[in-house]
């Protein structure tokens, strides 16, 4: 059954991507998030998005890295509904991190997670994270950004919303957590607006 979030945009027509943006950006700058991971990697040729949604960060790379394959991955069937950037690059496939490893390893230099981790169940998220790391080339950059848990308004608002009115079954990390994922060397971190809960990861493999 769709989310109430999902058949209400629905009911904006053609204005369901400016909707989808002013909702999501109540929560987090993808512009800014983008612009960290250009600040961060300036080049890449190859780039994997994990969780890649309806589109919305897919196009902000597009942007950063018009000359780079862009694939998006996700498990929902709605992937890439909203994108609205040039398609020559750009594919969206319905598969798990795991296949494309199964397939290409150490295929990216790049490979970007937006607040993908906190819809993977907690048991599988150290194997989700190794497969994640599995995808990239030798020296290729990791940049993963998710919701910090907190005791605050702007967490429980967060929460509320994304369980339930998207609809998503969500647990959130705290600093350690989220830190605690990649052993790989923390190049970079950052906090994204608009709210400090948005923190971004910047690794780098050997």
């Amino acid at each position: 059954m769709p989310s109430i979030g999902a058949t209400v945009r629905r009911l904006f027509g053609p204005l369901e991507p400016t909707v989808s943006e002013f909702y999501r950006g109540l929560f987090v700058d993808l512009d800014e998030f983008a612009r960290a991971i250009k600040s961060w990697v300036p080049d890449a040729h190859r780039i994997l998005e994990v969780g890649c949604g309806e589109g919305a960060m897919t196009e902000r790379l597009v942007l950063h890295y018009p000359e780079a394959e862009i694939l998006g991955i996700d498990i929902s069937p709605r992937l890439g509904r909203l994108y609205r950037g040039p398609r020559r690059l750009v594919k969206f496939q319905q598969r798990t991190v795991d296949d494309i490893v199964g397939e290409a390893p150490q295929h990216f230099d790049l490979v970007v997670l937006a607040d993908v981790m906190h819809h993977v169940q907690p048991e599988i998220r150290p194997e989700f994270f190794q497969s994640v790391e599995a995808a990239l080339l030798p020296g290729g950059h990791l940049v993963f950004k998710d919701w910090e848990r907190s005791i605050s308004p702007q967490h429980a608002i967060c929460f509320f919303m994304e369980r339930y009115i998207t609809g998503d079954t969500v647990q959130y990390c705290d600093l350690s957590e989220l830190k605690s994922f990649s052993h790989l060397a923390l190049a970079n971190d950052r906090r994204i607006g608009p709210w400090r809960n948005n923190l971004a990861l910047h690794y780098r493999a050997p």
